[in-house]
């Protein structure tokens, strides 16, 4: 199988230019291009460029931050609200997101065990782990 050829900026602009005007067909007739071609090239332009809530682009994943972690893993602390739609406005994010965040999270602590950590950036401060070290005794 033939390798694919590039788009060129030149039918990038006349594909723009004839979306609404002419049909696949029609464009992929006159690109030489094959119709399957044409209507996925016309998907990613039909996408649009920003979300107009977030100002972030389409299609693109915002990566989770600790808080967020925390505040998915345990939605009654601080404030936090216990309906996943409600925590889902509140972090800009849509209720699968949020559900899936968790049971991957879940997945985790079971997988690292007790040091959840790690996944959640909850971790103990360095007092707090050295006082934990001498009331077990190993301080030594």
């Amino acid at each position: 199988m033939a390798p694919r050829p590039r788009w060129k900026p030149d039918e990038n602009e006349f594909l723009r230019r004839n979306m609404g005007n002419m049909s696949p067909e029609e464009i992929a007739a006159r690109l030489g291009r094959p119709v399957g071609g044409v209507r996925s090239r016309l998907r990613i332009a039909q996408q649009p460029r920003a979300s107009a809530r977030t100002g972030e682009a389409s299609g693109r994943r915002r990566p989770w931050t600790r808080t967020e972690d925390g505040k998915v893993m345990n939605p009654f602390a601080s404030r936090q609200l216990s309906d996943d739609s409600a925590l889902g406005e509140r972090l800009n994010r849509t209720v699968g997101a949020i559900r899936k965040r968790r049971a991957d999270l879940r997945t985790a602590i079971n997988y690292f065990g007790a040091d959840a950590g790690k996944v959640t950036g909850k971790r103990k401060s360095g007092a707090a782990r050295r006082r934990r070290k001498r009331t077990r005794g190993e301080d030594q």
